[in-house]
């Protein structure tokens, strides 16, 4: 009686009943099995959403991947009348998040594709993000994209995109100055994607213990799309001490945005410097530094801010 009782679905349990499942003869599995009731539309008696993961291995536990999938489908009738049957509708399908990892012994790589819909900050597209090292050469290798697109106050929807790219090279580098070498170069282009400096600050989760990442940008910048903003640069610098850059090493770096008149927006200088840290450990480094300087040209303001982070005994 679908008037007295009305139309419900529980999750269950969620597990393959036979013999190990593999896609192109590799092994999978499922994981983090969701499922949120969602709002009956029109004639629909009942709409609900499924999220889970699917987690390849390619290589034992040491190459492998995870995907994350959500599904959204309904039961509806099949007739607006007293008398009807139950008609399932398929809705949507979407892949929210693809990541790979390989973990050998010459090379270590990781790498993330994340796809939004309706973001508040956002709006539609995807994100890349990709990092390589080879240990025995001590080389580092950072990628990173973002494309998509948002509709503004005025309901009229615009494109943008940011693309990122940085290799740290080993020692001993490329010698500059006597007891200094550049140990890589780093680039960085957007459209109509706002870059704030202003509120840029070292994040002490990033100094020695840190066991969580973030998606934000590594100076500490805030990011969001801005269809006033023309483009935007930055050229990057990787710096230290020669022949041993663990003693002090840098990331320095210029930045700028123009409007789309063509006018500058603000230019600025980010560095970041660890200590007693090797290049590719800088994660480790008891002693982080940052500087910031910007000036924006369309408020006339300049604004500077340096930050040192401790975390070695007997400072911590």
């Amino acid at each position: 009686d679908s008037v007295k009782h009305t139309f419900d679905y529980s999750i269950g349990d969620w597990a393959f009943a036979s013999k190990q499942k593999k896609i192109a003869k590799f092994p999978i599995t499922i994981d983090k099995v969701k499922f949120a009731k969602l709002t009956p539309v029109g004639d629909e008696l009942f709409r609900g959403k499924v999220n889970l993961d699917i987690i390849l291995a390619l290589d034992s536990n040491r190459i492998g991947g995870r995907g994350s999938f959500d599904m959204t489908v309904a039961v509806e009738k099949s007739n607006p009348g007293a008398a009807f049957k139950f008609k399932p509708r398929f809705i949507d399908f979407n892949v929210n998040k693809v990541a790979v990892h390989a973990k050998l012994a010459a090379v270590e790589m990781s790498g993330e594709l994340n796809f939004y819909n309706e973001d508040p900050t956002w709006g539609n597209g995807f994100a890349a993000s990709i990092k390589a090292k080879f240990k025995a050469l001590q080389l580092q290798i950072d990628a990173a994209g973002r494309f998509g697109s948002k509709v503004d106050n005025t309901n009229n929807r615009f494109r943008y995109w940011y693309v990122d790219a940085k290799a740290i090279l080993p020692p001993p580098g490329i010698v500059f100055l006597p007891g200094y070498a550049f140990y890589g170069f780093g680039a960085t282009a957007w459209q109509r994607v706002f870059v704030d400096m202003s509120g840029a600050k070292p994040n002490a989760a990033a100094v020695a213990g840190a066991t969580t990442t973030t998606t934000a940008a590594g100076s500490g910048a805030t990011m969001q799309p801005n269809r006033t903003i023309g483009f935007g640069f930055k050229v990057l610098g990787v710096l230290g001490t020669s022949p041993d850059p663990s003693k002090l090493n840098a990331d320095v770096a210029l930045t700028g945005q123009f409007s789309n008149t063509g006018g500058m927006v603000n230019i600025g200088f980010i560095g970041d410097l660890w200590m007693k840290a090797k290049l590719l450990e800088r994660a480790s480094a008891p002693v982080k530094g940052t500087l910031n300087i910007n000036y924006d040209f369309t408020t006339q303001i300049f604004d500077l801010n340096a930050t040192m982070t401790v975390n070695k005994p007997p400072v911590t």
